[in-house]
């Protein structure tokens, strides 16, 4: 897993001395049930747009 959501979330928590777990989980809407459920405890994802291209 990489990306800018990936690396803000692994600054924030090595910063914050809180261990981590980056994993891949399966498709965003199994990802949101499971995050529902309790079973994440953050969901980091940010996509490429215009507006935050500008």
């Amino acid at each position: 897993m990489h990306g800018v959501s990936i690396a803000i979330a692994k600054r924030v928590l090595d910063d914050l001395k809180i261990p981590y777990e980056v994993r891949y989980l399966g498709p965003f809407p199994r990802v949101m049930v499971a995050a529902e459920r309790g079973d994440i405890d953050v969901v980091a994802t940010l996509k490429k747009t215009p507006e935050r291209e500008a």
